[in-house]
């Protein structure tokens, strides 16, 4: 079961980091990457609402 949620969220990830248009050349260069960041803060809280509202922390950490 965490496979598939770690699979999903990987997914989840690579969508909104697309949408928000990736980071630019200067920031991957520099070894940043703020909407990659961003990205995962997005997914990981989002996860983390749907755990508490049904009551499934114990299922994702």
């Amino acid at each position: 079961m965490v496979d598939n949620i770690d699979l999903l969220r990987q997914d989840l990830i690579d969508l909104i980091y697309a949408e928000l248009g990736g980071d630019s050349q200067f920031d991957r260069e520099g070894g940043q990457f703020p909407n990659r960041d961003r990205a995962e803060e997005i997914v990981d809280d989002g996860i983390l609402a749907l755990a508490k509202k049904y009551d499934a922390l114990k299922l994702y950490p």
